[in-house]
């Protein structure tokens, strides 16, 4: 017998051996694939905001299901937090970082944020950069756009009671600070404790201070930042702190302005308690509910002497921005896109004026006090200020307390302007 024969046959047996083990083992692979496919992992993307509470039931629960239907294999968790949360932890970015892709921004946050390094350039996702996708109506500096788009704005005009002012003889609102006092005069009543007007200016009213104090110095026209800083110089910002103090003195304020919080004022304006207050056009909403179709008013905000010009109204808004953090800034990207899309969608949930003046939604324009508050919005003139100032909170806390010396320490308003001048240099 020859041996080498038989070794080569040997050799040639395990060879194919081995060859038809080694396709019985990959078909067997292949079925248990087929049986137990490996399953691709979701990207989730956190969206941190404090907008949930103040859209209507389910707003943004319906769009994340509505992207995530788009979009298979991501998904959308939405982290709802308050405001000012939301900020503290961003400022405490290393010791306690936001675990989030996409975030709701208030332009005011922007000077810190970009100094921070913590947004992302959205140019590189815009390069074309698309006007349709979110005009911001008013910003002091337009660079800040590359770090976040506008969503949906905010006015902040005069609400009054009309059967307050009725009943003190007023069948229009005022139309000048002068005529303010005389309706005071007429309105207020401490006996039964109603008052002409009501400010919230408590430390957990975070736009307290923009909205109760500077729109009544923005009313007037001046600004009240130069070269990125604060100027507090201007002889109309002392007037419009000697009109508030003088409203003080004659106590036509309602009591409380430096512990009252932004609902408290507004259940003060529904109780009859207070006859007017400047807030938000999304009350308008909430204050129907409430008190009836009819039994407010909305209207600029008086300035220095009678006006015929333009109304100057303050403009708060909603942006959203990108963390530099995510893992998932492409798809962060599509998401963001997508809310921008449904802007006349969000700013109807969210009882909202449009970011764009020539974006007349159908409910404002349908709506006699929105389109008054449209109209206002398109004529007149709006001021987003202090977006350049650094921890403009900080800014705002010093005016909070200057003010209060102004109301109760009988500081006089030049004093009061030269100290929140001159304190916020120090700072």
């Amino acid at each position: 017998m020859n041996k080498t024969f038989d070794i080569k046959k040997i050799d040639l047996t395990l060879l194919v051996l081995a060859l038809i083990l080694l396709a019985v083992g990959f078909l067997f692979t292949r079925m248990i694939k087929k049986i137990n496919p490996v399953q691709k992992k979701d990207t989730v993307l956190v969206f941190t905001q404090w907008w949930q509470d103040e859209l209507e039931a389910e707003t943004l629960s319906v769009l994340k299901t509505e992207f995530e239907a788009l979009n298979p294999g991501v998904t959308v968790q939405l982290d709802n937090r308050p405001y000012a949360e939301i900020l503290s932890t961003l400022r405490s970015n290393v010791e306690a970082p936001l675990n989030s892709d996409i975030l709701g921004l208030d332009p005011l946050w922007f000077e810190d944020l970009v100094r921070q390094d913590l947004l992302e350039e959205l140019d590189t996702y815009n390069p074309s950069g698309d006007p349709s996708l979110g005009t911001p109506p008013a910003v002091p500096d337009q660079s800040y756009e590359k770090w976040g788009r506008h969503l949906i704005s905010f006015t902040s005009p005069l609400f009054y009671n009309i059967e307050l002012l009725q009943s003190a003889g007023f069948d229009r609102p005022p139309k000048s600070r002068a005529e303010i006092l005389t309706y005071a005069r007429s309105v207020t009543d401490k006996s039964t404790g109603q008052y002409a007007l009501a400010l919230a200016l408590s430390p957990e009213n975070p736009q307290g201070v923009y909205r109760d104090l500077f729109s009544w110095i923005w009313a007037s026209g001046p600004a009240m930042t130069r070269e990125g800083r604060p100027d507090f110089s201007a002889r109309t910002i002392t007037g419009a702190l000697a009109f508030l103090k003088q409203l003080r003195q004659e106590e036509f304020l309602l009591p409380g302005t430096f512990t009252r919080t932004a609902a408290e004022k507004r259940e003060d304006f529904i109780q009859g308690r207070s006859a007017m207050m400047i807030s938000s056009v999304a009350d308008i909403h909430v204050l129907r509910k409430r008190m009836g179709e009819s039994a407010f008013g909305i209207t600029a905000i008086p300035g220095e002497s009678s006006f015929g010009g333009k109304p100057v109204l303050g403009l708060t808004g909603w942006y959203l921005g990108i963390l530099r953090s995510s893992e998932h800034k492409d798809e962060a990207w599509a998401f963001l896109s997508f809310l921008l899309e449904r802007g006349a969608l969000i700013t109807e949930k969210a009882h909202a004026v449009p970011g764009s003046r020539n974006n007349a939604i159908d409910f404002i324009t349908g709506d006699p006090l929105y389109a008054k508050a449209y109209d206002m919005y398109t004529v007149g003139e709006t001021v987003q200020e202090f977006t350049g100032v650094p921890r403009v909170d900080e800014f705002e806390s010093l005016v909070r307390e200057q003010v209060y010396a102004l109301f109760e320490k009988n500081q006089s308003p030049e004093e009061t302007a030269k100290r929140i001048q001159q304190h916020w240099e120090e700072l």
